[in-house]
């Protein structure tokens, strides 16, 4: 596969401390491989499928397009790979696509989607551990917990990668 150095973003409105969260970490790692973030390829919008449909066809409507796009929610990229599929694009060959949350409908959708996991059991566990403790103690006190997500590797990103059925 060739290497990849323009990657497209869409991400949840920035008013959202999760979009700023996430589009942080697109940042970081733009920086840590040594790719130039361009405006062009930068679009924000509601966690819907429409919003990825939308930012993809412009994306893909300029004169020199994204080879990847990185999608702040699984939904998101659901519409990207809509529009791709719909426009003659053949993915990942043509452009990568990475989305974020590893909903049932990311493993359905063709092709199936490369998400990051995020460990909603865990995160479970940590509000109501939260919730309980300011219960007990009468108080309650803000704090930030980060949790590890780890990155499903499906065939939006590598075309020959495994496949299974997670139910």
């Amino acid at each position: 596969m060739a290497v990849i150095k323009k990657v497209a973003y869409i991400g949840g409105t920035g008013d959202r401390q999760v979009s700023q969260g996430k589009f942080s970490g697109y940042k970081r790692a733009m920086r840590e491989y040594n790719i130039d973030i361009q405006n062009e390829y930068l679009s924000e919008g509601y966690y819907i499928i429409g919003t990825g449909w939308r930012a993809t066809r412009s994306f893909m409507m300029l004169p020199n397009p994204p080879t990847a796009i990185v999608c702040a929610s699984d939904t998101i990229a659901v519409g990207c790979i809509k529009y791709l599929s719909q426009n003659g694009f053949s993915i990942p060959q043509d452009v990568a696509v990475v989305g974020y949350d590893n909903i049932p409908l990311s493993y359905i959708i063709e092709p199936p989607l490369t998400t990051v996991t995020i460990p909603i059991d865990a995160m479970a566990r940590e509000a109501m551990a939260m919730t309980i403790g300011a219960i007990n103690s009468g108080t309650a006190r803000k704090r930030q917990v980060v949790l590890n997500t780890t990155l499903c590797i499906r065939r939006t990103t590598v075309k020959d990668s495994a496949f299974k059925i997670e139910l």
